[in-house]
């Protein structure tokens, strides 16, 4: 009967989250020149990509909230990072360091795209931590847990080099199409042994960034670290790559899917290292 409930509370939520989902993208829409690229094909497959990407997401949203230790503020804020921070903006800061790839958006097309998704998030998220009873502080005593390992800090150095050279791996698999390498060929002859120096530290800075959005993860939620390492690559993994899903008028289908691809599988494998490296052996095995 629980689970039947939980199954009502999360259809109830996503049918909200795919009003708001529309009236973001209604409030900042993209470019005439981007939206005139969106074909009618795409706008078929684009109904689909609302519907599975908005499923996705607000079945593990629906997931953590009912499963945390936390409430309040304090987990609205947790799950702000984890929704905005991991699937928006990590994501664009990465389009701004490639804008040159793309002719028709700007650093203002960006931040539309940034404040959209801040948007449909700071408007849904107060709905699921209400139907989950999350919203109001709990009285009772959250038993006390060590959630990451003493000096898990000095984990950051393996965590960065393992966020590098997963990206640069994985980077190959889009590039081994003709169709990304022309895509992207006026970035490649605009960019020389300076312009590849600057994108490995970018990459260094985003993966402490991508650690932070993913920190708040292992302080709401309960559970074993086993449980933490699978749901830690399972949202870095989602959150991050389904909105390449969307056809948006700026890639090419093959190209957007050799990103999926890519995206997917490099942050399933980091989220879950990430965990495996910082989140304490469960005590009470």
């Amino acid at each position: 009967m629980e689970r039947v409930k939980w199954v009502g509370k999360w259809i109830l939520s996503w049918i909200v989250f795919v009003i708001i989902y529309s009236i973001g993208g209604i409030l900042f829409p993209l470019s005439a020149e981007i939206t005139a690229k969106i074909g009618i094909n795409d706008g078929k497959y684009m109904i689909l990509a609302l519907v599975v990407v908005t499923a996705s997401l607000s079945f593990f949203i629906n997931y953590i909230i009912s499963s945390s230790q936390s409430s309040g503020l304090k987990l609205y804020g947790a799950m702000l990072v984890l929704t905005w921070g991991i699937q928006t903006f990590m994501t664009q800061v990465e389009t701004i360091v490639f804008i040159k790839a793309f002719p028709d958006l700007d650093i203002f097309g960006v931040s539309k795209i940034m404040m959209s998704q801040l948007f449909i998030f700071v408007l849904y998220l107060p709905l699921p931590l209400l139907l989950h009873g999350r919203w109001k502080k709990q009285d009772e005593k959250l038993e006390k847990i060590v959630f990451l390992k003493p000096r898990w800090f000095l984990w950051i150095p393996v965590i960065i080099f393992v966020y590098v050279l997963l990206y640069f791996s994985f980077g190959l698999f889009p590039m081994s199409f003709q169709a990304t390498k022309e895509y992207y060929a006026s970035w490649i002859s605009s960019t020389d042994a300076m312009g590849g120096l600057k994108l490995f530290f970018i990459q260094v800075i985003r993966s402490i960034l991508w650690l932070l959005c993913i920190l708040p993860l292992f302080f709401i939620m309960k559970g074993s670290k086993e449980k933490k390492i699978v749901l830690s690559g399972i949202v870095m993994s989602v959150f991050a790559s389904f909105q390449l899903l969307f056809p948006n008028g700026l890639m090419p289908p093959i190209v957007r899917f050799g990103h999926f691809v890519e995206v997917f599988s490099e942050m399933l494998i980091f989220g879950a290292l990430v965990a495996w490296m910082i989140v304490p052996e469960d005590k009470n095995k």
